[in-house]
């Protein structure tokens, strides 16, 4: 049996379609849906999507790398804390958000923040490559394990 490879563009394209209808029945019932994640290790690879993710549906998230959180509102990294301070920064970055609205917490932002972030995750490619966790590597050996 051979592999396909799928692109996940156009399934994730389908499955949020089809979410839609659903979140706006949750939302006419007074419920807020949304979506938590958490990254665990440096691999920008993984770190790039889960930021994709975030960027589409979170008005609040962080994400982490090279001992410092990068907290950002909608997309955007307002803020770039050390290692032990992101949840307690995250969860006055919500506090604040709740308070003060997503425009005005945008429009607060840190100037050099996403300058930072981009930083970060330039030198993490720089240290491991694009590919920190083989992806090739381990494609290859499912494929290796599953020819029949």
């Amino acid at each position: 049996m051979t592999a396909t490879l799928m692109p996940g563009g156009p399934v994730a394209d389908a499955v949020l379609v089809g979410l839609v209808p659903r979140v706006e029945v949750l939302v006419a019932r007074g419920h807020r849906p949304g979506l938590g994640t958490i990254l665990v290790g440096d691999d920008p690879a993984s770190a790039g999507y889960i930021r994709m993710k975030h960027e589409r549906c979170a008005d609040l998230g962080i994400a982490a790398g090279r001992r410092r959180g990068h907290l950002f509102i909608r997309g955007q990294v307002v803020r770039v804390v050390p290692e032990d301070e992101m949840v307690e920064a995250l969860v006055e970055e919500a506090e604040k958000l709740v308070a003060d609205g997503v425009e005005a917490r945008l429009a607060a932002a840190d100037a050099g923040a996403a300058a930072e972030a981009e930083a970060d995750r330039a030198a993490l490619l720089a240290d491991q490559g694009d590919d920190a966790n083989a992806s090739e590597a381990r494609v290859e050996l499912i494929r290796s394990r599953t020819a029949g």
